[in-house]
C-alpha cells in the first residue's frame, strides 16, 4: 500500500471531520491496528467509551497500543471481535461511528450501512472514508509488483492472482455510490 506518510496525512484528515461528543460513545469499524482509534482518543478527551471492531481477534500490538493509552489518561478501549454487517451493538447506542478504511473490502457493505444506522443515536454521527484513486501510475506499479509477487507465492497453490487482486477491494467507490442511490 501506501506509505506512511501518505496513510498519516488520509487519517489526520478523517480525525478533522469526527465530532467531539462529551460523554460520547465511539465506535471505529475495521480497527486491526487501532491507529485511527489511537488518533481519536488523543484528539477527543470527552469521549468516555472508544470502542474498536474487527472480524479478527484484536491482535497483540492493538492489545498493547489499547493499554498504551490507557496509561496517558485516555478512555479505555473496548477490543471487540465482530461483523461489521451484523454489530454486537445495542440500536442507538452509539454517538460516534467511523473507519478509514472499510467499506470496499466488505461482501455486503448495504448491511453495513444499515447496522450503522441502526447503532447511531438519534444525531449521531457517521465518518466513513474511502481511498480515493491514487493515479494511474501508482495503480499500475502497485498491480504489477502485487501480481508478479502474488503469482510466485501462490504458483503451488493454483490461485489466481488475478482473482485475488479484485476480492481484496471488491466495492470501489463508484460501486459504492451505485449501491446506496
Amino acid at each position: 500500500g501506501c506509505s506512511g506518510s501518505a496513510v498519516r496525512a488520509y487519517q489526520d484528515q478523517i480525525v478533522k471531520h469526527i465530532p467531539a461528543v462529551r460523554n460520547g460513545r465511539y465506535l471505529e469499524l475495521g480497527s486491526h491496528s487501532l491507529e485511527l482509534t489511537r488518533k481519536i482518543s488523543e484528539r477527543i478527551s470527552v469521549a468516555t467509551q472508544l470502542s474498536a471492531v474487527d472480524l479478527e481477534p484484536p491482535k497483540t500490538v492493538a492489545k498493547e497500543r489499547a493499554r498504551e493509552l490507557g496509561f496517558h489518561g485516555c478512555p479505555p478501549i473496548d477490543l471487540v471481535q465482530g461483523d461489521a454487517s451484523e454489530l454486537p451493538f445495542r440500536s442507538e447506542s452509539l454517538d460516534v461511528v467511523f473507519h478509514g478504511c472499510l467499506l470496499h473490502h466488505l461482501e455486503r457493505p448495504l448491511e453495513a450501512f444499515n447496522e450503522v444506522r441502526r447503532v447511531l443515536r438519534p444525531g449521531g454521527v457517521a465518518v466513513l472514508y474511502l481511498p480515493c484513486d491514487p493515479g494511474l501510475l501508482l495503480r499500475m506499479t502497485q498491480r504489477a509488483i502485487t501480481q508478479r509477487a502474488a503469482k510466485r507465492l501462490m504458483k503451488q497453490a493454483s490461485l489466481s492472482a488475478r482473482y485475488l487482486w479484485a476480492i481484496e477491494h471488491r466495492n470501489h467507490y463508484a460501486s459504492l455510490l451505485e449501491m446506496i442511490h
